[in-house]
């Protein structure tokens, strides 16, 4: 199982994150499901490997998920309600 600490808030809404034992690190919105697209990148076969969130002090984790599961997927809390969607990569063309 990877386990992903999660750190302080660094502005609202956004936290620090590290996957440990690796150099993996960012701030996120979804920590949880950002650290799983980056760990996808490190190893390539995650197939049924697990990752949770763990918040510092505490002895269980705060939400766990398989690594491929995660990196596919991103929070939408558009029209005033909160779902899961596809994650689709940002298009740079868009900007």
């Amino acid at each position: 199982m990877y386990r992903i600490e999660r750190g302080a808030e660094v502005s609202p809404g956004r936290w620090s994150w590290v996957v440990a034992g690796t150099d993996l690190r960012g701030v996120s919105h979804q920590p949880l499901l950002d650290a799983c697209r980056a760990i996808k990148t490190l190893d390539g076969y995650t197939c049924g490997q697990q990752a949770a969130i763990w918040r510092e002090g505490m002895v269980e984790w705060d939400v766990c998920c398989t690594v491929e599961g995660g990196a596919a997927l991103t929070v939408s809390d558009g029209d005033k309600r909160i779902r899961f969607m596809k994650w689709k990569p940002f298009d740079r063309k868009l900007r």
